[in-house]
């Protein structure tokens, strides 16, 4: 049983060993690939890391191409995702958290009154996309011309001057 046992354990190292140094280039080459295609612009990203333990995937600098070499339309310093251990069993990720840090979103207005982001949206048909939610606001946001100057002061999320109202609903 020794013997069985060292296998089982050699076996294990070596999937664990394979799957954190396969993982992140094979996610880092696809979804460049895939998600180029899928929104018509270029998409990089820096770097990937897999934790195969947690089954949590961090990628580092991701980064969308703005139409006509403009700057990018997003930034992202830092993704992570935590998965579900049932993640395995299902065969399907299930999320249990994901981070989103330092994102930089760039969207600006055209001449005929739409937005540099419309080719975008055109290309997700709406069979594929049902609903984008966002949960958790913290802080708030402040919104940015294309000089990267301020259009109007902002409304954070620690604002007090609608505590008489709030008291009243209460």
């Amino acid at each position: 049983w020794l013997r069985r046992a060292a296998i089982a354990l050699g076996a294990l190292l070596a999937s664990w060993a394979l799957t954190s140094l396969a993982v992140p280039p094979i996610v880092k080459s696809q979804a460049e690939q895939r998600l180029s295609a899928l929104l018509g612009r270029a998409v990089s990203i820096g770097r990937v890391d897999f934790a195969p333990w947690s089954l949590a995937l961090t990628v580092e600098r991701l980064s969308i191409a703005g139409a006509n070499s403009a700057p990018p339309q997003l930034e992202v310093q830092r993704l992570h995702a935590n998965a579900e251990l049932s993640s395995l069993l299902r065969l399907a990720p299930v999320v249990q958290s994901i981070e989103v840090d330092a994102p930089r979103l760039r969207l600006a207005r055209t001449a005929d009154g739409g937005y540099d982001i419309d080719d975008v949206i055109a290309k997700l048909k709406p069979a594929d996309v049902k609903a984008i939610g966002l949960t958790g606001q913290m802080h708030g946001s402040v919104f940015l011309d294309a000089g990267d100057k301020v259009i109007r002061p902002a409304l954070l999320w620690n604002d007090q001057r609608t505590a008489a109202e709030c008291e009243e609903i209460e």
